[in-house]
């Protein structure tokens, strides 16, 4: 018996079904369709690449934390023992695991100035100066202007005896010469003179168009009485365009502590500066010419500005003396000692007016 014919799938005949198995084409996806998922595959490669790439920079960072804290735990537990051959096994540990997990993060980016800052302090830990340069210098070649950086580079160059190129390192950093400025100053109130001259000469030499490292330079020369060079400083100080007027007047103080009080006071006058210590060292030139009125006249209007200054009272007393006004001379005096007990000028002075019939006989024309 014939059975009867089947039909496929579609409905079609055992004809549509062969000449549809004859074309090799049947089936397939159309080709823009095909183009559409190699653009989608392109794009998740490139995500994906893109998210590798995020998550090994991450890494990097962590791990480096992770060296930082074990390089940190290290010194926390004896820093010195580090050094030394007497270091613990665990202590060694600890000090391997932090270098091996600082230079992976290096190897993975090798733009991150901070891991060769740490890993430049290991090898100082480990005694070995030559690999700590390297990784400093390599450090400043990442961040020439980190302050830290070239701080500590420089200070290497300067321990070895190479000024030359500890100023060249600095000199990238401008901020240093603002830290020597600042360790300057506070040198310079704490009276240690020699201290406050050698930041200053740094950090002029870091920055020589740095005005206040040059007034700074010229208060400690003039307390180390080196007034000439003083002097050279306080004025490259105004033409660098110092604000303070009151550089004239230290510069004047200098002139008239060497002894230079015609050219003191012509720089007073010149820029038309008042205050205590300008009418002060205008009354001291007076004095010494022979103008006893224009000094009295000037001292006794710095001792109005500051009446607590023994220095300006004593002068005003010896013009008083000279004059042969020996009770104002001593009036004077006494106000110097109220306001500083152990003035040994004006006890001098005191002693001899208090006696002298004469008191212009007590003080020197």
């Amino acid at each position: 018996m014939q059975l009867p014919m089947r039909l496929s799938a579609n409905g079609a005949g055992p004809a549509k079904e062969r000449a549809q198995s004859s074309n090799p084409k049947a089936g397939r996806l159309p080709l823009r369709v095909s183009l559409k998922s190699w653009r989608q595959c392109c794009w998740l490669l490139i995500f994906g690449a893109a998210a590798l790439l995020a998550v090994r920079l991450v890494s990097s960072a962590a791990v480096a934390n992770v060296g930082n804290v074990l390089l940190l735990k290290a010194l926390v537990s004896d820093p010195s023992s580090l050094a030394r051959s007497s270091a613990s096994d665990h202590e060694l540990a600890r000090l391997q695991a932090a270098r091996q997990a600082l230079a992976w993060a290096a190897s993975v980016n090798p733009e991150r100035a901070s891991t060769y800052v740490m890993l430049e302090r290991l090898e100082i830990l480990a005694d070995r100066p030559e690999e700590a340069r390297a990784y400093l210098e390599r450090a400043y070649q990442t961040a020439p202007d980190d302050l830290m950086v070239a701080l500590t580079l420089g200070q290497l160059h300067q321990s070895q005896g190479d000024m030359k190129a500890a100023i060249r390192v600095w000199q990238s950093a401008p901020s240093i010469a603002k830290l020597h400025v600042a360790r300057g100053q506070r040198a310079l109130k704490a009276r240690d003179w020699t201290k406050a001259y050698e930041d200053f000469q740094l950090a002029v030499a870091i920055d020589p168009h740095k005005a206040a490292a040059y007034r700074g330079l010229g208060n400690s020369l003039r307390g180390l009485r080196r007034l000439d060079e003083a002097a050279q400083a306080y004025r490259r100080a105004r033409a660098l365009g110092e604000p303070d007027p009151y550089v004239v007047v230290e510069l004047a103080h200098v002139l008239s502590m060497a002894g230079r009080h015609e050219e003191a006071v012509a720089e007073l006058d010149a820029a038309g500066t008042g205050g205590a210590l300008a009418d002060a060292i205008r009354g001291s030139y007076y004095r010494k010419i022979g103008r006893l009125d224009q000094a009295t006249r000037y001292l006794e209007r710095a001792v109005q500005q500051e009446p607590d200054n023994p220095w300006n009272r004593h002068a005003l007393a010896i013009v008083y003396a000279q004059q042969g006004q020996g009770s104002q001379a001593i009036t004077q005096l006494e106000a110097a000692l109220e306001a500083n007990p152990s003035f040994q000028p004006a006890k001098d002075l005191l002693a001899c007016v208090s006696k002298a019939a004469d008191s212009s006989e007590c003080v020197g024309r």
